[in-house]
């Protein structure tokens, strides 16, 4: 991916964790309004592609990833769509929005609420939120 982007998404992250912008999955802050955001998520572990940090939340199971996280499905711009466990991940601010639907504008749409998606261990769910 561009500099641009790059620079883009270390500003993000920069800015929600000076603002403490909402830590979603804490104290069961996800909620329906949530579905089809931009996220971005904390440090990853031995990746350094920008491009699996940010996002469009596609599907949250609570207390379904490891050690008891939710798990998260996330729509990447490279349009793949990747789950996402026992990590940060926060909301980004509505003031990004427009720079980021210009990105996003040939990535897939998706609705959990009309599709199933499935996880890694191959149980697929329809729902945004899906409880176990």
């Amino acid at each position: 991916m561009n500099a641009d982007f790059n620079n883009l998404i270390e500003n993000i992250f920069a800015d929600c964790l000076a603002k403490n912008t909402i830590i979603l999955g804490f104290n069961d802050e996800y909620k329906p309004e949530h579905k089809g955001k931009y996220v971005i998520t904390g440090l990853q572990m031995n990746n350094r592609d920008a491009i699996t940090r940010i996002g469009k939340l596609v599907q949250v199971r609570p207390k379904s990833g490891a050690f008891g996280t939710e798990l998260c499905l996330i729509r990447h711009l490279d349009d793949r769509l990747i789950q996402h466990e026992n990590q940060s991940i926060y909301l980004i601010p509505e003031k990004y929005t427009s720079t980021l639907n210009e990105y996003f504008k040939d990535v897939q749409e998706d609705d959990a609420d009309k599709e199933a998606y499935s996880t890694c261990d191959g149980q697929s769910k329809l729902g945004f939120i899906v409880m176990e």
